[in-house]
């Protein structure tokens, strides 16, 4: 009886670590792909700038 149950936390404890790293990883990715299409808007607008300055 006793392993049962603490099989059972066991197991509820374990997909309680993956749905919260799960989270922690998405997160993650969306920060880097904020962060990459910061970069591209930046880049794209000094393309931009450098254009009309140079008449094209």
């Amino acid at each position: 009886m006793a392993d049962e149950w603490v099989t059972q936390l066991l197991r509820q404890t374990d997909a309680k670590v993956f749905k919260k790293y799960s989270q922690m990883k998405l997160q993650m990715k969306r920060e880097a792909l904020q962060k990459l299409n910061r970069q591209a808007n930046e880049l794209a607008s000094s393309i931009e700038q450098a254009g009309q300055t140079e008449g094209f």
